[in-house]
């Protein structure tokens, strides 16, 4: 069965209030299974909705807005010289995925 955030996406996209529906499942999330952890978790990345943002050193450096003026071509985030996954390779992280690796650990 759907989740009720599945069900959701289903009945914002029909009346417009979003216009692609997020794979990102809560469920899966908060299901303590690295892997189905770290699949929400990317899923969430891909198509954000106001679900995640990330900090680094207090500064916002992802959110749905980041994401938004990356399609228009403007910087977003806190660090507009950088991209949030330059960011977290500065960390020593290798981007979204190994961000995901390392929540999915967790």
């Amino acid at each position: 069965l759907p989740s009720r955030f599945q069900l959701l996406q289903c009945w914002k996209k029909r009346v417009g209030q979003i216009t692609r529906i997020s794979k990102y499942d809560p469920v899966k999330m908060l299901s303590k299974k690295g892997s189905s952890v770290r699949e929400a978790f990317l899923n969430a990345l891909e198509e954000p909705q106001n679900n995640v943002q990330l900090f680094l050193d207090g500064k916002l450096v992802f959110s749905e807005a980041f994401c938004s003026n990356a399609e228009t071509g403007k910087a977003g985030g806190a660090s507009p010289s950088k991209s949030w996954e330059d960011n977290l390779r500065d960390l020593g992280l290798s981007g979204r995925e190994g961000l995901a690796d390392l929540i999915s650990d967790i």
